[in-house]
């Protein structure tokens, strides 16, 4: 079924599960466990794997950040951090990743530095608490 209808369908179902993934309230935890064990299908072991990706594909995501030296770097980067940590559940994280990716060009220098400092801090809570769980 490749007709314009079911690619119209698949975008509405997509844009559904989008608003659903987004009205999740943050819980105390920096992961939300339940959404963790539904992207993995229940298996321990490949919630470890996810998880360690996590935490190594974030660290180079802050050096990439870092180092960007365009709105267009900062952006790709911040949306990628933003996408990684949807997957885990790690809704805080993600929401302070799209905030600053939203704004993109209209930071100054001093609030990308304020910015590079909040998402290190968030990922550094999710990370510490993701090195508590695997």
């Amino acid at each position: 079924m490749n007709s314009v209808a079911s690619q119209s369908f698949s975008n509405d179902i997509m844009d559904q599960f989008d608003n659903e993934e987004r009205q999740v309230p943050h819980s105390s935890k920096p992961i939300d466990l339940v959404h963790l064990s539904r992207q993995t299908f229940g298996s321990k072991e490949l919630e470890n794997e996810v998880l360690g990706l996590f935490v190594s594909h974030s660290r180079q995501c802050l050096e990439r950040l870092k180092s960007a030296e365009t709105s267009k770097e900062w952006q790709d980067v911040l949306h990628t951090i933003k996408g990684s940590a949807r997957a885990i559940g790690a809704w805080k994280t993600a929401d302070v990743a799209e905030s600053y990716e939203q704004k993109g060009d209209e930071l100054s220098r001093t609030e990308k530095t304020t910015a590079l400092n909040d998402i290190q801090s968030e990922i550094k809570t999710t990370v510490s608490y993701i090195e508590g769980l695997i």
